[in-house]
């Protein structure tokens, strides 16, 4: 053995030189129990955990390199040997709240506190809300409409993203997501006063007793956000009801494989249509259906909403190029 010195080990990075991309293959080493595990596994919080001559070198130019990373303890240790991690772990507490976010938390706890459900609080965020443009297609603009009209340019809205979020295990599991885009008054026809639910997407970590309350919690989540919006001056709520194909995800990723099933269309309407019934039901929704239903009486292409990122946003341009040619 005296032929052996022996050397510290760091922690150990992926191949990839591009840390955006790497972070999934990073392995940390524990420092109590010598052990290895994947950075996001573990939640280890990279920038937080390496030295403060570091940091500054990376951020402001050459310092002293040789203060060592803060010590890491893996969640066993924490829980088996009674240390406590060295930078603690974010918390969805420390995220402020919003009036909606408030409402819609307190939505959800009545909602499980009036079915009999015993669950660890849903807590509720809002965690953008962006003023953003979404520019109008060639197609439409340049068409002459037979309503004499000229088509608008850009038709402004706020995108906002709302999350939920249970605390397990002394970590924060986000268990619900949603972005919507929220065309207000100030947005010219047709999309005046109207909200378009972009994405919506959850997993299988919500934590109940009895089990089976997933459901419960996000319609609760939505009617709550729907009856906010109608109570700022919000008409209209669209959503594209299409679940994602096999192996596509939405928000968010890598599953375990028995989640990655493609749901059925049918499936997904009959959830949607679950969710619409209570909101009627609470006095939130007036009346619900689909396009066909909605925009029977239309006189032009032009009185169809389109919204960023929607599937009509693409077709219905594409329709008045062809007419046109």
């Amino acid at each position: 053995l005296g032929s052996f010195r022996e050397v510290a080990l760091r922690r150990r990075r992926g191949d990839s030189e591009d840390e955006a991309q790497s972070d999934a293959q990073n392995w940390v080493q524990c420092d109590v129990c010598h052990t290895w595990s994947h950075w996001v596994c573990s939640l280890y919080n990279h920038h937080a955990h390496i030295a403060p001559a570091q940091r500054a070198a990376a951020e402001e130019g050459p310092g002293d390199q040789d203060q060592d990373d803060l010590p890491f303890h893996c969640a066993r240790c924490c829980a088996r040997r009674g240390v406590s991690r060295p930078v603690p772990l974010s918390s969805v507490a420390d995220l402020p709240h919003t009036e909606m976010s408030r409402s819609m938390e307190r939505a959800v706890a009545t909602a499980l506190a009036e079915a009999g459900v015993e669950a660890a609080p849903v807590a509720v965020r809002e965690t953008s809300a962006n003023r953003e443009r979404s520019a109008s297609k060639a197609a439409m603009v340049e068409r002459r409409w037979s309503s004499g009209q000229s088509y608008p340019t850009e038709f402004p809205y706020t995108s906002r993203c709302i999350i939920g979020v249970q605390r397990q295990a002394a970590a924060d599991v986000m268990v619900f997501v949603m972005y919507v885009q929220e065309y207000g008054s100030d947005c010219p026809a047709p999309n005046t006063n109207r909200i378009y639910i972009s994405y919506l997407d959850s997993v299988r970590f919500l934590e109940s007793s009895p089990e089976g309350q997933r459901t419960r919690v996000y319609h609760a989540l939505m009617v709550e956000y729907m009856r906010l919006c109608r109570l700022r001056g919000f008409t209209h709520v669209h959503v594209w009801v299409e679940p994602p194909k096999n192996q596509q995800e939405y928000i968010f990723n890598c599953r375990p494989a028995q989640d990655r099933k493609a749901m059925k269309r049918d499936v997904l309407h009959g959830w949607y249509v679950r969710m619409l019934d209570l909101g009627k039901a609470k006095g939130v929704v007036s009346r619900f259906g689909g396009m066909h239903e909605e925009f029977a009486g239309i006189t032009s292409a032009s009185q169809i909403p389109m919204f960023n990122g929607d599937q009509w946003e693409v077709t219905v341009p594409d329709l008045a190029k062809q007419q046109q040619q």
